[in-house]
């Protein structure tokens, strides 16, 4: 996260995160902490959206005081869906309908321990917030994660680079 701070971005992260990325270097100006349900204009060809996740923060005494957020990218050409942890609801629906079709939907491939129920989709879920969100191409992956602190994840922000 330091090996980024220090070049020329904007940093688009849910609310909670942005004086952690200040800790790491990043320039407040730079950051844009928002909400869910909010767009982000990044420049005329590129809108963001941060949208709701289910999925808990923090670990131990320190929880539940971030926000976790799945995000849409739209071009004029192309819509891309990304998010990883959240359990299955029906915030993937409400996102299908509130959005339209998506290009691709990338997800975290599904959790495998019960416990986890309500952060985690397990396998039987895995695809059908594909079909939510009127996905022509589903990509289930294993993110990769940074951990620090106790955050994880990569809900935790959207870096963009400035092209000048």
């Amino acid at each position: 996260m330091t090996q980024l701070s220090n070049k020329d971005r904007q940093v688009i992260t849910p609310l909670g995160i942005g004086s952690h990325l200040e800790y790491w270097g990043y320039l407040s100006e730079n950051i844009h902490e928002v909400v869910w349900q909010t767009s982000f204009h990044a420049d005329s060809e590129l809108t963001v959206y941060i949208l709701p996740t289910r999925h808990y923060s923090g670990r131990l005494f320190d929880k539940n005081k971030t926000l976790w957020a799945a995000f849409a990218l739209q071009t004029p050409q192309h819509k891309i869906f990304f998010r990883e942890g959240s359990g299955y609801d029906p915030h993937f629906k409400e996102i299908g309908d509130a959005l339209g079709e998506f290009d691709l939907v990338i997800l975290d491939r599904s959790q495998y321990d019960s416990r986890w129920l309500f952060i985690h989709m397990i396998p039987e879920e895995a695809v059908q917030p594909a079909d939510d969100l009127h996905t022509k191409i589903l990509l289930l992956c294993i993110l990769v994660n940074f951990r620090y602190q106790g955050i994880h994840g990569m809900s935790l922000l959207l870096v963009l680079q400035r092209q000048d």
